[in-house]
């Protein structure tokens, strides 16, 4: 694993075994710089190479992402694919 898919200790893991869009919608939303969510879309972009307003499609659920982006997400929230996107 290479030091962009790791883990982020910011990053709460998915303990309650959440789909991603579930699991965005429970984080917090401050209106500040520290934004875990604004944070969230930009680790799994960064790691991605895809923009965050195209992360922010994919937890909204407007958008899916393709198979390898969905290891990448499931890798960074420590959680497994089918969890994370029961559709698929």
């Amino acid at each position: 694993m290479n030091k962009k898919t790791e883990s982020n200790k910011q990053i709460a893991p998915n303990l309650q075994k959440l789909p991603f869009t579930g699991y965005y919608k429970t984080l917090p939303n401050p209106r500040t710089e520290s934004n875990p969510r604004t944070l969230l879309l930009s680790i799994i972009a960064s790691v991605t190479g895809k923009s965050i307003h195209s992360v922010r499609k994919w937890a909204l659920g407007t958008a899916a992402p393709s198979p390898m982006e969905k290891s990448a997400i499931a890798t960074i929230l420590k959680s497994d694919v089918e969890t994370l996107f029961p559709e698929a």
